[in-house]
């Protein structure tokens, strides 16, 4: 978390421009392994082929089984973007991963000294890989843009599970690993 917090804060001190300090966007998603709904913004570099994302995510305790919040730091890379017209533009491939912290009382990245060693994997972070394509629409008001954007990802844990059933006696489902989220992303 903290390797996560150095990060951001160097990027968001790179620039001279005091109005660089704001982020070029904010987001608001729903599902995709960083919370039922989280929130985040960030910044976009390269002619908004990258970006840099940082969310908060919360699942209540009636959806997930218990209250979960975490902190997702996403990189993501979009390499066309392709001119509907002028109001319009579409990303048809974005391609990119988060790097997830649960933070709270049933999270750990070391476990317990009452177990033995290798008892329990830590359950605390995680990398969440996905896919994705969205749609800008460019806007005259004072915002430059609002995106709307999906992403079919996974978990890397759950990958792995998946990986490994091709040689174990279980069996794991490509649909129980992938999920598919919903964005909305407001430009500056």
């Amino acid at each position: 978390m903290r390797f996560l917090l150095c990060l951001f804060i160097i990027i968001q001190t790179v620039s001279l421009s005091a109005k660089d300090y704001y982020p070029d966007h904010s987001s608001i998603q729903y599902a995709g392994n960083i919370g039922f709904i989280s929130v985040g913004g960030g910044y976009d570099f390269f002619n908004e082929k990258l970006g840099l994302e940082l969310f908060y995510g919360y699942a209540p305790k009636s959806v997930a089984g218990l209250d979960i919040h975490s902190m997702t730091f996403k990189v993501n890379y979009s390499p066309w973007h392709i001119n509907i017209n002028e109001k319009i533009e579409l990303r048809p491939f974005n391609i990119g991963i988060g790097l997830t912290y649960n933070f709270g009382d049933n999270y750990f990245i070391n476990q317990s000294s009452h177990y033995p060693d290798n008892y329990y994997k830590s359950n605390a972070i995680y990398f969440t890989p996905y896919l994705g394509l969205s749609i800008l629409y460019k806007n005259s008001l004072k915002l430059r843009a609002i995106e709307f954007y999906t992403e079919l990802g996974t978990v890397d844990k759950y990958l792995r599970d998946y990986l490994n059933s091709a040689f174990e006696e279980y069996y794991v489902d490509l649909e129980d690993i992938i999920n598919i989220s919903f964005g909305f992303r407001v430009y500056f």
